[in-house]
């Protein structure tokens, strides 16, 4: 299977200062999934989601004694900060388009505090996760992968105390 070549891009500061504009002169913005899978495709570890906090933006997710306010998009951009330093490159980038993923399905705004068990779950056996666009179901190995990034993505906010508890559900709960 051939993989499309990798083209270099723009660092996101020189990026976000181009501003495209329409026939009028008016500002054109973005969708905000559009631009959100630039960002990831891009690598880039400071994804802006719209209305996340400013943690969402810093370089890294310090640790929080009080987590309730760290949501998923917060989690994602640590995490990939924090890839950053111990994966290659390629592997960044799958794992950013892996957690741009889950922040989709599960919602950016997502406080890690309510997030359960029950609803990584539910997320591991969604369609997003289990099916293609045109309804085919996945590749075992392409679904452990997406189910794979969001757990360690868990287990490190754990290791850096900004969960308690990783909300994982146990192996067996998975159908397949």
């Amino acid at each position: 299977m051939r993989s499309a070549p990798m083209v270099a891009r723009e660092p996101q500061e020189a990026h976000v200062a181009k501003k495209q504009t329409t026939s009028e002169g008016a500002p054109k913005r973005a969708g905000k999934k559009k631009a959100n899978a630039a960002d990831a495709q891009s690598g880039d570890a400071t994804v802006q989601v719209e209305g996340a906090g400013d943690a969402a933006t810093d370089a890294t997710v310090a640790p929080a004694a009080d987590a309730k306010g760290v949501t998923l998009a917060d989690l994602s951009a640590g995490y990939l900060k924090h890839l950053d330093e111990t994966a290659s490159p390629g592997t960044r980038m799958s794992y950013g388009l892996e957690m741009a993923t889950a922040l989709d399905e599960l919602g950016a705004e997502t406080l890690l505090s309510a997030l359960t068990p029950e609803r990584v779950l539910e997320f591991f056996v969604s369609e997003r996760v289990t099916r293609t666009k045109t309804h085919v179901e996945k590749a075992p190995p392409t679904i452990a992968k997406t189910r794979r990034v969001l757990r360690q993505a868990l287990v490190w906010a754990q290791e850096t105390g900004l969960v308690e508890k990783a909300p994982v559900p146990e192996g067996s709960a998975l159908p397949y």
